[in-house]
């Protein structure tokens, strides 16, 4: 994605039975003119809101940050896993 060397490194993090991970990419909670942390703040609302299936808190995360349609500045994409 335009980056021709990058240093990464791997972070292990333990995840409980029942826990849900949500991945989401920028366009998702960055709007122009408005801080990160006012777009971070309305996806842990959403997702603390929203219903226990993974798949109708995706959808109920889309629908609630999604721009009006059509307004869409940036891609946007979300992945709800939910570990069993």
């Amino acid at each position: 994605m335009g980056v021709e060397r990058a240093a990464y490194r791997t972070l292990h993090t333990p995840v409980s039975s029942g826990a849900t991970l949500l991945g989401y990419t920028d366009g998702l909670v960055e709007r122009r003119g408005e801080s990160l942390d006012a777009g971070l703040t309305r996806l842990a609302d959403a997702a603390l809101s929203g219903p226990t299936g993974a798949k109708e808190l995706c959808e109920h995360v889309l629908r609630r940050l999604l721009p009006a349609e059509g307004r869409l500045l940036d891609d946007v994409t979300a992945v709800v896993v939910r570990l069993l």
